[in-house]
């Protein structure tokens, strides 16, 4: 409860500024899952989603340049579906999302069950971080997959494979959404240690993160590492007819880098 609600004032603070905001939503509790052993208690990601969405909208009416916000969600959560269908033409006032942009981790296991239009099944992240001790978003799901299926400790829904990208897919010709980053792709390539599981508000940004954990305060308690998407601008006409372009080009890199850091 904590990392939510600094989540979303930072979504604010940062929204206020014109700034784009991203976050993951794997490691939350499905729809219906216990809290503290009472079944049934958990409101999924669905309600955080409308917190974001009214904070970042909420900004947009104070600056020419409008803070924008995107939320990620892993293809094996329980609640994937219902995350999609946020962006239905026809989706109840109730759980449609106007001012977030959408996004889909999805690992290569999940186009090898739709191949052989098997069952996937989606896995209680509550569940996968009690017994392997790490995050949800944080376990290689392709890696793991069999041997959390096969774990009774771990609760798990199923849904056919190809009906899931067949969702998709309405879902994307109807919204342009959502994003979708190839999970296993990326960390293949990834050569910094740790692992990459989200990106940002045009899924282009592929970067190594880590949360940051918070007391009943909100004060840090654990610094994690962000990602910050920095932009920069040139006079086209001058930089080109100028005879040094490279060190232009590499000033420029220099100074956002030095700004993220």
């Amino acid at each position: 409860m904590e990392s939510i609600g600094r989540a979303v004032n930072s979504a604010l603070q940062l929204s206020k500024r014109g700034g784009g905001v991203a976050f993951l939503l794997s490691n939350l509790r499905e729809a219906g899952a216990p809290i503290k052993r009472i079944e049934n208690q958990s409101s999924g990601v669905i309600p955080v989603m409308k917190m974001l969405g009214r904070r970042i909208f909420l900004c947009q009416p104070t600056r020419r340049s409008s803070g924008a916000g995107a939320v990620y969600l892993h293809a094996h959560h329980p609640d994937i579906l219902r995350f999609l269908d946020t962006k239905r033409e026809n989706a109840d006032e109730k759980i449609r999302i106007k001012t977030l942009s959408l996004g889909v981790v999805i690992p290569d296991i999940t186009f090898h069950l739709a191949k052989e239009n098997a069952q996937m099944a989606l896995f209680s992240p509550y569940d996968v971080e009690r017994v392997y001790g790490k995050p949800f978003a944080d376990v290689a799901i392709s890696q793991h997959y069999d041997e959390l299926v096969a774990d009774e400790r771990i609760r798990k829904k199923y849904l056919n494979a190809r009906d899931f990208f067949q969702r998709l897919a309405e879902i994307q010709f109807e919204s342009g959404y959502p994003y979708i980053m190839y999970e296993d792709t990326v960390n293949r390539a990834n050569p910094i240690a740790g692992r990459i599981n989200m990106s940002n508000l045009c899924s282009e940004i592929l970067q190594v993160n880590s949360a940051s954990e918070y007391d009943e305060n909100l004060d840090y308690t654990r610094t994690g590492h962000d990602i910050s998407c920095n932009l920069g601008s040139l006079n086209i006409a001058h930089t080109m007819d100028s005879p040094d372009f490279a060190r232009t080009v590499e000033t420029a890199v220099r100074g956002l880098t030095a700004y993220q850091i």
